[in-house]
């Protein structure tokens, strides 16, 4: 079955919208998984992961004829998404079907997790699994290592330098510094009087909503380019008018 990638690295502030802007609604996993990549270690790569080590990654799953990637691969820079995170992705097997599954660039059974590269992954880890956890409301406890799966033969992930309890006291903090505000952008068309084309799932950024392309272009007709979470405004441009409300939470979009 053909699938593919985001193939998009995200700072922890652009994950932390891009998830809650996310649409769960065909998928919804119960856990997340947390893994190391091992190889390549941050030795191999100083500089982090780039779009042709992606690109390449992508391969690699085709190549091996899965249904579909880790959902996550955290470097020294940021978050980069590859198997969507509204479907279900390959990483763990007794748990594909309902976890989400996190890489981090790193082989922490001898690289340290608590400092130098390392220590970068785990900020961006720390934030995106916290992203994760508040999508699904899910307590930080249940996050799993892959190492825990009984049929997986990868039995020291993610390293004995990543520690669980230290994973899992972190999150919950981030989780409690995360403050990200859930709307909705109504969007309504000529010819259709007050029945709305949709309602689309938005955040608010710095007084800015955003909302998902894919989910903006199809209730507006305009072309989009791929699934990101983008200015509301800039994607809508001229063609529609905003209006918000704080009384309902919500951002209405008007066809002018």
């Amino acid at each position: 079955m053909a699938w593919d990638i985001v193939g998009r690295r995200f700072s922890d502030d652009e994950f932390d919208a891009y998830v809650a802007g996310l649409s769960l609604s065909r998928w919804r996993p119960d856990f997340i998984v947390l893994h190391n990549t091992a190889v390549p270690s941050l030795e191999q790569r100083p500089n982090g992961f780039t779009p042709q080590h992606i690109q390449n990654l992508y391969g690699f799953y085709v190549g091996k004829g899965w249904s579909g990637c880790p959902h996550l691969f955290v470097d020294q820079h940021g978050i980069w998404v590859l198997n969507p995170l509204t479907r279900r992705g390959v990483h763990s097997p007794s748990w594909n079907a309902v976890s989400w599954g996190v890489e981090m660039l790193g082989e922490y059974g001898r690289e340290p997790f608590d400092a130098g590269p390392g220590a970068l992954v785990r900020g961006h880890a720390i934030s995106a699994l916290a992203s994760l956890c508040r999508k699904l409301g899910l307590d930080p406890g249940g996050i799993r290592f892959h190492k825990e799966d009984p049929k997986t033969t990868h039995t020291t992930c993610p390293g004995r330098n990543v520690r669980k309890d230290q994973v899992t006291d972190a999150v919950a903090q981030a989780m409690q510094s995360q403050t990200v505000p859930t709307v909705k952008l109504v969007i309504y068309r000529h010819g259709m009087g007050d029945q709305p084309a949709a309602i689309v799932p938005a955040v608010i950024r710095n007084g800015a909503a955003f909302a998902s392309s894919l989910a903006m272009a199809e209730a507006a007709g305009i072309p989009a380019e791929g699934d990101a979470l983008v200015s509301v405004r800039s994607f809508l441009g001229s063609r529609y008018s905003l209006k918000w409300s704080a009384a309902t939470q919500k951002v209405y979009a008007v066809e002018r």
